[in-house]
């Protein structure tokens, strides 16, 4: 992946060397600012192949393997690669292997955010407040229970 990554960034130093938009010698350059691969993948208005999303994912799944405790970092992977999961689900009608891993993604997303508003409750004065996250937590334990129900009839179809 790194050397890939080294490939991919001298292309872009030869093509603004070749045309004159940079001077030679040793500069920071923020890569960072010419964006995500996700974002990129997302964005293109050629069709990315199945296998190089999937490619990215699995990447991310090795990455997100390493992290013992659910850090920020982990969380925003785990994001990026639910919506590569959502872009091949939208560009490619669900002919790939990670629809039922993209339903279990957002299952422990919203799993997070009933845990969070159930701490925020207890530190609540209003009932009013109380009341506005007990509904958000039945929104959110109903959105939970149809991804359920959905994995369920996608791995019934598949045998």
């Amino acid at each position: 992946m790194a050397i890939d990554d080294v490939d991919i960034e001298c292309e872009i130093l030869i093509k603004a060397l070749k045309k004159g938009k940079i001077t030679e010698g040793l500069q920071y350059f923020p890569f960072q600012m010419l964006g995500k691969t996700t974002k990129f993948i997302q964005e293109s208005k050629t069709k990315i192949p199945i296998s190089e999303v999937e490619t990215v994912i699995k990447k991310i799944e090795e990455k997100l393997e390493t992290y013992e405790v659910k850090s920020t970092f982990a969380t925003t992977l785990e994001n990026e690669m639910y919506s590569l999961i959502r872009y091949l689900n939208e560009r490619y009608a669900e002919n790939h292997g990670y629809v039922i891993k993209g339903l279990s993604i957002r299952i422990g997303q919203i799993g997070r955010k009933i845990e969070k508003l159930r701490k925020e409750i207890k530190t609540l004065k209003t009932t009013k407040s109380i009341e506005k996250r007990d509904g958000e937590i039945r929104r959110l334990q109903e959105e939970r229970e149809g991804l359920y129900d959905e994995i369920q009839s996608k791995e019934l179809k598949r045998y």
